[in-house]
């Protein structure tokens, strides 16, 4: 009687219940979860909270340092997870906040999640003392595609790929040992959910490569072995996770591999033969209702901000960056497309991401 109450007194709280209630399935199940979430909801504090990923990261350690076992630490994590997914899909719902701003949002939050998860999973070990086990040291979470351009979806899969320090097989065991138990962290399904579905198949050799690979031994391969598709990949690769210093150093030195002013191939050929590809394994009828990979779709408007990255990285460095929408603003300032087309595509690309989040 005192909740119904409450809310009836507050109409702003009835117009948030009943759009959140009516327009999403998964907000609607955390609720009915956690229905003393509401009155969070309710605390202007917790509106006003920074949301950056390093303030992300320390609030969920905040979280896991109330529990002293791995896997109570990681339960109280996998609920503040879904605790702070309830407050940006609200935001969402409301239309208070843009699109681009959202999938910030959801990037940080998974941001810091990764690293904290990596510091519990690290702390549970055997300690190695000779590879940082207590900070997962020497050891560096690199993420790809949708996370590393700080475009995630509420339902996206993370694409993750692992480096570490130039170590013997001892350290590289201990290596494959934290990832591996990394990797189970982020995507097992509990009593408490899960966090996010992992894949890692971007890493050097695919599935059929090693789990981790070496600083040397990644540079190594991209630079004999790299495949085209390797490199354009590579352009939304971040850093977010464990040995900042050794991803970054990594990333910078592949580089100028991805911005060569001297390609081997022909960045327009190569993304266009591609982009055939993917249309051709899209079902008949979905062809024109596929917002991600239809003609014109996401994935079109993607590549194609690619290709200007590609082809134009080596002379603009503000071309380097993994985000869609802000390296598409610096093709429009340095007037390497017509301003009409630019608006064009940065329209349509709002809008479907806009669907896209919407549909999930």
């Amino acid at each position: 009687v005192v909740f119904l109450d409450t809310i009836t007194q507050a109409p702003p709280v009835v117009d948030m219940l009943i759009t959140t209630f009516g327009s999403s399935q998964y907000m609607a199940d955390i609720l009915i979860r956690n229905p003393g979430y509401l009155y969070w909801l309710m605390d202007s504090g917790t509106w006003a909270a920074a949301d950056s990923a390093e303030d992300y990261t320390r609030s969920l350690q905040n979280e896991a340092d109330l529990f002293g076992s791995i896997d109570g630490k990681l339960n109280a994590l996998r609920r503040a997870h879904r605790k702070e997914l309830l407050k940006i899909g609200v935001r969402d719902l409301l239309g208070e906040t843009s699109t681009e701003q959202i999938t910030e949002k959801l990037s940080n939050l998974a941001d810091g999640i990764a690293q904290v998860v990596l510091e519990v999973v690290a702390t549970g070990l055997e300690p190695d003392r000779n590879h940082g086990a207590d900070s997962g040291g020497g050891f560096a979470v690199i993420a790809m595609g949708k996370l590393g351009g700080r475009e995630l979806n509420y339902s996206s899969d993370i694409d993750l790929v692992y480096a570490c320090e130039n170590v013997d097989e001892d350290g590289m065991q201990y290596y494959v040992k934290l990832a591996r138990a990394y990797t189970s962290a982020l995507a097992e399904m509990t009593a408490e959910g899960y966090f996010y579905r992992v894949d890692l198949r971007l890493r050097p050799d695919g599935q059929s490569g090693p789990l981790v690979n070496t600083e040397t031994s990644m540079r190594i391969y991209y630079e004999n072995r790299g495949r085209p598709w390797e490199f354009q990949a590579m352009l939304k690769a971040r850093t977010i996770a464990g040995d900042i210093a050794l991803g970054q150093r990594f990333l910078g030195a592949i580089s100028n591999l991805v911005f060569n002013p001297s390609l081997p191939y022909s960045p327009l050929e190569d993304i266009s033969r591609m982009r055939v590809q993917i249309r051709e394994n899209i079902p008949e009828r979905e062809r024109s209702l596929n917002i991600k990979l239809m003609a014109g779709g996401i994935r079109d408007i993607e590549f194609t901000v690619q290709t200007f990255q590609l082809l134009h990285g080596h002379n603009y460095k503000e071309l380097r960056t993994p985000n869609t929408l802000v390296a598409l603003a610096h093709i429009e300032r340095l007037h390497l497309i017509r301003d009409w087309e630019a608006d064009n595509l940065l329209g349509a690309y709002r809008f479907f991401r806009l669907v896209e989040h919407r549909l999930q």
